[in-house]
Order: C-alpha cells, then structure tokens, then sequence
C-alpha cells in the first residue's frame, strides 16, 4: 500500500480537542435548532373565513376566500405534506394562536386553490 511508505517521515499532527465552557448556551442553542415559529399576517387571520356564506351560482357556497386556500397551500408546499396532514397541522397552528373560532378549510375544498 502506497501511503504506508512514508509513514515514519509523515508529519502527524495531534486532533484539537476543544472544550466546552459555556454549557449552558449550548445546551440552550440545541434546542433552539429544534424551534419553530410560524405567524400568520394579521389581513389572512382577519380574513379567514366568512360568517355569511354567500351562494355564487355554482351549487356551492363559499366559506374561506382565496387568501386562506392560497395560505393553507404554500404551508402544504413549504412542509411537503400531503392535504389531509396539512389540516391537521393548520387546525393545531390557529389553536395554539389562540383563535379557536377559526377552522381549517376541509383538504378537498382546498383542491381548488389556484396556485
């Protein structure tokens, strides 16, 4: 084997070892690589979903506007998740915001988005 011939005239140099001593911002910055945070602008929230459905002609009345499909739509394309998966996660996303009174468009209306 060719790189063993020179193996006594090779310089080796010792591995570095480092020391930790400040633990606890590391301990800290671990576990803030595992943080997520996700914010919904205030015009979708305020926008999100119509008391009054109004009938448009097409047998089907329109509850969520095109903002919130498009915004259920690019959480599903940044996560890659499928649409059922993505429902789930919104539905958990307005819950743990606060706003209870607010749901998930159904993932078969959001088949329809426009992207």
């Amino acid at each position: 084997m060719p790189y063993k011939y020179n193996e006594s005239r090779r310089h080796h140099f010792k591995k570095p070892t480092y020391r930790q001593t400040n633990y606890a911002e590391y301990n800290q910055s671990l576990r803030d690589r595992g943080r997520i945070n996700i914010w919904l602008s205030d015009d979708i929230i305020e926008n999100w979903q119509t008391e009054q459905r109004s009938y448009d002609g097409t047998g089907s009345s329109p509850k969520y506007p095109d903002s919130t499909l498009m915004a259920c739509h690019y959480l599903r394309i940044v996560f890659k998740q499928p649409l059922r998966q993505t429902q789930g996660f919104i539905d958990s996303l307005l819950k743990e915001m606060g706003h209870t009174n607010l749901s998930c468009p159904d993932f078969f209306l959001s088949i329809k988005a426009p992207l």
